[in-house]
């Protein structure tokens, strides 16, 4: 894994700390939360979760392409709030969209085809 890579994949899990996201460490599941307090104070390339390196730990996420068409509705709605809005409107437009693709556990990073993340598509885990 790249020091690029790395770097990505911190500020993505930390985006999603907020969201019960679920990790694997070394083919173990977890929940964020259960490893937050060994991701404080981490050094951010040289990360450790009970001994793990960063290039061990993989989000569940969910590919754009596997959105249902409800998820598609809400999703051009918060693209339609961000390209029509004024902007000092436009931030909060866009933390909206990303509040929600991480609420839904979207993988908007491409995460998965790098393989720094797992694609949870029928594992039934959300």
């Amino acid at each position: 894994m790249t020091e690029e890579q790395k770097a990505l994949l911190l500020k993505d899990l930390c985006a999603r700390l907020p969201y019960k996201t679920l990790i694997s460490i070394n083919g173990e599941r977890y929940r964020m939360e259960e490893i937050c307090n060994a991701l404080i104070g981490i050094d951010t390339y040289k990360i450790t979760v009970d001994g793990c390196s960063i290039d061990s730990v993989k989000p569940y996420l969910f590919p754009l392409s596997s959105m249902t068409e409800e998820q598609k509705i809400i999703y051009g709605d918060l693209c339609y709030a961000i390209i029509h809005s004024l902007a000092w409107d436009m931030q909060a437009a866009l933390n909206e969209l990303v509040d929600w693709l991480n609420e839904n556990y979207f993988d908007y990073n491409n995460l998965i085809p790098i393989g720094l993340a797992n694609d949870a598509t029928g594992l039934n885990i959300y």
